[in-house]
């Protein structure tokens, strides 16, 4: 005769619930990771850094054939001082009440020129803290922050920018109306 075999069905087997919730908590861990990730890349990629402080890669290159006609006297409510130099190197200073913009630059000869003033800059500035900084590429720039003084240097295309401002706020006031 045959013997039957025994069956435990006295209820669920915990081998297999354990089974189970371990697979639902590593599915659960996986998602959390991805949309970690997800947050992380979109951070990396915002339009700060794409496009640069003050969003300088949708600002317009200039167009002009003097310093003149890139820097004008006024700016919004800065005025601006003596000009030197020519389009190949200019400087001067622009101030708003207690605001001051010293700016300076050029136009290079190449992208990769503008770009490499960009980096010596930045190496001459070694004791400051800064704060973002994009380097070899359209745009090149770095920023400082702190207290006091600030520095913003850049490049687009084959132009290259330095403004020091003596504060944030002027740095802010300036960049609103300075459209390259």
């Amino acid at each position: 005769m045959a013997r039957q075999q025994d069956n435990d069905n006295d209820g669920p087997n915990p081998l297999l619930i354990f089974a189970v919730i371990s697979a639902i908590f590593v599915v659960v861990l996986m998602i959390i990771f991805i949309v970690v990730i997800v947050i992380g890349a979109s951070a990396v990629t915002s339009s700060s850094k794409i496009n640069g402080p003050y969003d300088v890669l949708s600002r317009p290159l200039p167009k002009v054939s003097s310093a003149t006609a890139l820097l004008p006297k006024q700016l919004g409510s800065f005025q601006r001082a003596t000009l030197t130099g020519t389009l190949d190197d200019y400087q001067t200073t622009y101030k708003s009440g207690y605001y001051q913009i010293d700016i300076s630059g050029s136009q290079a000869i190449s992208v990769a020129l503008a770009q490499a003033y960009v980096n010596k800059a930045m190496q001459a500035d070694n004791t400051v803290s800064i704060a973002l900084r994009q380097l070899n590429a359209d745009p090149s720039y770095y920023i400082t922050s702190g207290k006091g003084p600030v520095h913003y240097v850049w490049s687009h295309f084959i132009w290259f920018f330095n403004v020091k401002a003596n504060s944030q706020a002027a740095l802010d006031e300036f960049m609103k109306v300075f459209k390259y």
